[in-house]
């Protein structure tokens, strides 16, 4: 978790300043030591059950190949939080050929791949009723892998608890390891 700031005095109101974040080890805070290495290997169905601890295996296992079909060599994703809630989420995508793609086209060759029907046909993600008008989207995807990837860096709880954290990480697509980045930019607000 590069980036913390335990809290200020009472009263705060606003960010904190940046000179009071200091980095911390993933490994140090709670989560993994680095890199921390991923499996696109799922374990055969038992009796025709599917297993809900699985869903990691099974999301990496169905989009992890589409990825590297579309050509991706690298995902870099930022990530911040505290108090009560982490997000991640993509910041760019190095491709193969040594170009960067912006999400919105990395979700565009998901969709034509029909990510979210082999999500669904996974029992990965339920459909929502079609009341719902907020559906799963393919750009959901994107974030998801990023919240796994950072809960399996962070620690399954990153930014739960009485602190301020930001930074970013990378996952290398081909390797299958995730790595944080010492030298993250603070975000831009």
């Amino acid at each position: 978790m590069p980036f913390v700031c335990a809290p200020l005095e009472e009263g705060w109101d606003g960010d904190p300043p940046l000179e009071r974040f200091q980095y911390v080890a993933p490994a140090e805070f709670g989560g993994a030591p680095e890199p921390v290495r991923f499996s696109l290997d799922v374990p055969a169905r038992q009796d025709g059950e599917r297993d809900p601890s699985l869903a990691r295996q099974e999301l990496f296992a169905i989009v992890i190949p589409e990825l590297r079909r579309a050509g991706v060599r690298r995902v870099l994703c930022r990530y911040d939080g505290g108090n009560d809630e982490g997000f991640a989420t993509p910041d760019a995508i190095e491709m193969q050929d040594g170009g960067r793609l912006e999400a919105a086209a990395l979700k565009e060759a998901l969709r034509d791949a029909g990510i979210l029907e082999k999500l669904y046909a996974a029992e990965i993600v339920r459909r929502l009723p079609e009341a719902f008008p907020d559906q799963p989207s393919d750009v959901c995807v994107l974030r998801w892998l990023c919240d796994e990837w950072a809960a399996m860096l962070l620690g399954e709880s990153y930014g739960d608890g009485g602190y301020s954290m930001y930074g970013t990480f990378d996952v290398d697509i081909e390797g299958c390891t995730i790595s944080d980045d010492r030298d993250a930019c603070p975000p831009v607000s």
